[in-house]
C-alpha cells in the first residue's frame, strides 16, 4: 500500500488528506442521522393545543430534545408570531443538519481535480526522461505513467466513495424539512388566531405589564371624565392644566406623537426630550381598539421605560343603556 502511495507521486498526499475528511464528515453525519430514527407522534399535542391547552402541550413537547419537538416549543412560546417563529427554529434544524456537507461537496469536485494535477506530473516526467535517453530506458518512462495513472485513480476513488453518501445526506436533509414545515403547519393550523398563551411565556408577560399599567401605577388618570357640571371657583394659586401629549396607534399598527408619524425606535427617544423639558406632561395612549394587544404593550412598556409618571388612557364615553 505504502508503496503505491509512493508511485502515485506527490499528489497523493493532497488526496489522501481528502480521503481521511471525507471519511470523518461521513461517520459523523452517519451518527447524527442515526440518532434521529424514529419519528415521534404529535397527534396528543396537536390535541392538546386545540383545546387550549397550550402548557400541557409544551411540558411534553420539552419532554424530548428532537428537532420537531424544538419548532413546535419555539410555535408554542411565540403567542403572537407563531408562524415566524416555528420558520426561525427550522432555518437552524437546517443549518445543524447540512453541518459539513459543504466540505464534502467541495472534496466531491477536488478529489479528481487533483488526480487530474497528478496525471499530468507524471505524464510530464515520462516525456522529460524519454527526450533525455530516448526509449532505452522503458522502465523510467513506464514509472512515469504509472505514476500518472495511479493518481487518476485515486482521484477518482475519493470522488466516487464520497458522493453516494453526500446525495444520501442531502435527501435525508429535504426530507427532515418537508416533515419539520408539515408540522409546523399543522400547529399553526390547531392554534386560534389570537395565537396560544402558554404560563410563563411572552403572553403572560404580556399580560402582566398591561396589569400592572392599568392597576397599580399610582397616578394613571383617565381623560374620560364623568360627574355633574358646576360653576367652579377661581383661585389665583390654581395648578396650570398639565401639558398633554399625545401617542396615537392607529388600526394598522402605525404610530403618531401628537400628529406626526413617528417610528417606534424614534419615539423612545422623543418622548424622553419633552418629558425632560415638562416633567409634569401627561402621556396619553390613543389606541385604536383594533389593534394587537401585543402591540398595545409595547407601546406601553416603551412609554414606562422612559419613565412618564403621568400615563391616560383615551377612552370614549359609553352612553347608558347602550
Amino acid at each position: 500500500m505504502l508503496e503505491i502511495i509512493y508511485k502515485g507521486g506527490f499528489a497523493m498526499v493532497p488526496l489522501i488528506a481528502s480521503s481521511l475528511v471525507a471519511v470523518t464528515v461521513i461517520l459523523e453525519r452517519s451518527w447524527f442521522w442515526l440518532r434521529r430514527r424514529g419519528a415521534p407522534m404529535f397527534a396528543e399535542v396537536f390535541r392538546r393545543v386545540a383545546a387550549g391547552e397550550y402548557a400541557s402541550a409544551l411540558r411534553g413537547l420539552e419532554e424530548r430534545n428532537t428537532p420537531a419537538n424544538r419548532v413546535l416549543a419555539a410555535g408554542l412560546t411565540s403567542p403572537d408570531r407563531p408562524a415566524e417563529a416555528m420558520e426561525g427554529a427550522i432555518l437552524a434544524e437546517a443549518s445543524s443538519a447540512k453541518r459539513f456537507l459543504p466540505a464534502l461537496d467541495t472534496i466531491i469536485t477536488l478529489a479528481p481535480l487533483l488526480g487530474l494535477f497528478g496525471t499530468i506530473v507524471g505524464m510530464i516526467r515520462s516525456f522529460g526522461i524519454m527526450s533525455a535517453t530516448g526509449i532505452s530506458q522503458p522502465h523510467a518512462v513506464t514509472g512515469g505513467i504509472a505514476e500518472a495513472l495511479i493518481a487518476t485513480a485515486m482521484g477518482l476513488i475519493v470522488a466516487v466513495v464520497s458522493l453516494v453518501p453526500y446525495n444520501y445526506f442531502q435527501a435525508r436533509v429535504e426530507r427532515e424539512m418537508e416533515s419539520l414545515e408539515i408540522l409546523a403547519t399543522r400547529l399553526e393550523a390547531a392554534l386560534p388566531e389570537t395565537g396560544a398563551r402558554v404560563s410563563g411565556g411572552k403572553g403572560e408577560r404580556e399580560r402582566n405589564a398591561l396589569a400592572t399599567v392599568f392597576f397599580m401605577m399610582a397616578t394613571l388618570a383617565m381623560t374620560a371624565q364623568e360627574g355633574i357640571a358646576v360653576s367652579l371657583p377661581k383661585a389665583a394659586t390654581g395648578q396650570r392644566e398639565p401639558v398633554r401629549l399625545m401617542v396615537t396607534v392607529t388600526e394598522n399598527g402605525g404610530l403618531f406623537l401628537d400628529k406626526a408619524p413617528i417610528a417606534l425606535d424614534s419615539l423612545k427617544g422623543e418622548l424622553a426630550g419633552r418629558l425632560a423639558k415638562a416633567p409634569d406632561t401627561v402621556v396619553v395612549l390613543n389606541a385604536d381598539k383594533t389593534v394587537s394587544h401585543g402591540r398595545v404593550v409595547e407601546v406601553l412598556d416603551l412609554v414606562r421605560q422612559v419613565g412618564a409618571g403621568r400615563l391616560a388612557i383615551a377612552t370614549e364615553r359609553k352612553e347608558v343603556g347602550s
